[in-house]
C-alpha cells in the first residue's frame, strides 16, 4: 500500500514541471466551406471557399444556397456554412483601420491647433508691443491755423449798410423836395396876400 502511494507521488512530481511549463495554442477559426457543381454533396468540388469571403447570394434551394465569389467562380454551399454578419476577424479589422483613420485626424488637428495657438501668441506679443509703444509717445500738438475769413453774407452788416445808405439818401431827398415845396408855397402865400403881385425871393 504505501509502495503505490510512493509510486504515486513519484510520478506527480515528474509530471508537474511537465504540466506547468507546457505552451498555450489556441483553435484558429480559419475554416473552409466547399462549393460545389451541383446540390449534392458528391458534386464535383469549384473551389473551397476560406472564412470571411464576401459572397453575393442568387438563389436558395432548401439548406442549398446559390452564390458568387469574388473572382468569379459560382456554386452551391450550405446554408449554414454562410451568414449575413461579417465575421468578427473582419470587423476586428474595420474597425482598427477606422481606429488608424482616426488617429490621423486628431494627429492633423492637433498641429493645426498648435500652429494657430503659436500665431495666436504672436499676434499678442505684437498687439501688446504697438500698446506700449503708443503709451510712450509723446502727444504731438495739432497745428493752430487761423480761422478763414467769413464770407460777405447777403443778410449781414452788409445788407445793414445798404439799408443805412439808403435811408440818408431817402432822407436828403426829402429835405431837397421839403424845402422847394416850402419856397413854393411860401411865395404863392404872399403873392395871395399882395393881391397877385408876384414876389420874387
Amino acid at each position: 500500500m504505501r509502495t503505490r502511494l510512493f509510486a504515486s507521488i513519484a510520478w506527480t512530481l515528474v509530471l508537474l514541471p511537465v504540466t506547468g511549463f507546457a505552451d498555450q495554442a489556441y483553435v484558429t477559426d480559419r475554416f473552409e466551406v466547399p462549393m460545389r457543381a451541383a446540390q449534392t454533396s458528391s458534386a464535383p468540388l469549384v473551389k473551397n471557399l476560406v472564412s470571411g469571403t464576401a459572397l453575393d447570394l442568387l438563389a436558395q434551394d432548401g439548406s442549398e444556397v446559390f452564390v458568387r465569389d469574388p473572382q468569379g467562380s459560382e456554386g452551391w454551399v450550405d446554408a449554414a456554412a454562410i451568414t449575413r454578419n461579417a465575421p468578427v476577424r473582419l470587423q476586428l479589422h474595420d474597425l482598427r483601420v477606422q481606429q488608424a483613420t482616426l488617429q490621423a485626424q486628431l494627429a492633423k488637428a492637433q498641429a493645426a491647433l498648435t500652429q494657430e495657438t503659436a500665431q495666436a501668441a504672436d499676434l499678442a506679443i505684437q498687439l501688446r508691443a504697438a500698446t506700449v509703444a503708443q503709451a510712450n509717445r509723446p502727444p504731438q500738438s495739432l497745428p493752430v491755423t487761423a480761422p478763414a475769413p467769413a464770407p460777405m453774407a447777403l443778410g449781414g452788416s452788409g445788407t445793414a449798410r445798404l439799408a443805412v445808405g439808403s435811408w440818408v439818401a431817402i432822407s436828403v431827398a426829402m429835405l431837397i423836395v421839403g424845402f422847394f415845396a416850402g419856397v413854393i408855397w411860401l411865395r404863392e402865400a404872399n403873392r395871395r396876400k399882395l393881391g397877385g403881385m408876384h414876389l420874387r425871393i
